[in-house]
């Protein structure tokens, strides 16, 4: 009787020893589920660290950063045209043919007291899959010469993936934080997780805002052109002696008939002015011309009356 107290004294002993192994086993499990689920760092309940993120993660995997570069393109135009209203006129066109858009645009240099050469700005928003299709456009146009070109590329890849995989990372923190809120159990844990939860969200904004600012520097490219009108377009291309000669003498000729042509849009353009001057200076002239008759008779009438 003694030995069968004792033998089942020591297997209630074991059971319960396994029960309490079990159950240790199954809190540990929890826990650390709980702090895999908050975050991919080592911050728990107490919200006192920032989860940190692997920037080697899932989404490297599924993005090839050769085959999909995020690239921000920038061209600069600066032109030459005698035909300025027919090229700015051109230009707006082959715009809206690429679906693009002008952002703004400025023109100036001609005013009712001021007749001169015009001056154009625009800024011109291109869909990037067009940009080349337009750049042709430009420099295939025979009434304007490129005297300046400039490509600028600025390739944001690495920053673009590591802006989304911080997007993905706290939106799985702020997933985790809401699960968290609906097993707090006390004031102070729910007010400690909504404060980290605004945080969280606040720069989650931040990151999404960021991407979408990208996402359009990347799909549309920007050009900056300048037009200037001109009397005679630079071109840049080399040329022989020949050729030079020819053309400095063309430039010769031509500056002749302009000087012509100004020279008679200024006189009809100013008869009225040029009428009532020469009749001022005129009447001036004929006043001063009997002003000097009279006095030459006065000087010989006193000489007469002296030699008396």
């Amino acid at each position: 009787m003694k030995r069968f107290l004792i033998t089942l004294f020591i297997m209630c002993f074991m059971l319960c020893g396994c029960s309490a192994n079990g159950s240790s086993a199954f809190d540990s499990q929890i826990m650390e589920n709980e702090k895999t689920t908050v975050s991919n760092g080592s911050f728990g309940y107490d919200m006192g660290g920032k989860g940190d993120y692997d920037s080697s993660n899932d989404i490297f995997e599924e993005y090839s950063v050769e085959e999909n570069r995020k690239l921000i393109k920038n061209y600069t135009y600066s032109l030459q045209t005698k035909e300025f209203d027919t090229f700015i006129s051109l230009i707006s066109s082959e715009v809206s043919s690429v679906g693009g858009y002008i952002q703004s645009s400025t023109i100036s240099g001609n005013s009712y007291y001021h007749s001169g050469n015009r001056y154009a700005s625009y800024i011109i928003r291109i869909p990037s899959v067009k940009a080349n299709e337009f750049i042709n456009k430009i420099n295939d146009s025979e009434i304007a010469v490129v005297t300046r070109f400039n490509e600028n590329v600025d390739d944001i890849t690495t920053t673009y993936f590591d802006t989304e995989a911080r997007i993905v990372a706290l939106e799985k923190e702020e997933a985790s934080l809401l699960n968290l809120m609906e097993k707090a159990t006390t004031v102070e844990d729910i007010i400690t997780i909504e404060s980290k939860l605004s945080d969280v969200r606040y720069e989650l904004e931040s990151y999404l805002r960021q991407l979408k600012n990208y996402d359009l520097l990347v799909s549309y490219s920007t050009f900056t052109i300048d037009i200037n009108e001109v009397d005679r377009v630079t071109h840049v291309e080399e040329k022989g002696m020949f050729d030079q000669i020819k053309e400095r003498f063309l430039n010769s000729i031509e500056d002749i008939s302009d000087f012509i042509f100004d020279l008679i849009v200024f006189v009809a353009g100013n008869i009225i002015y040029i009428v009532i001057y020469a009749s001022i200076f005129a009447g001036f002239y004929t006043i001063f011309k009997k002003r000097i008759k009279t006095l030459k008779f006065n000087k010989k009438v006193v000489d007469k009356d002296k030699n008396m």
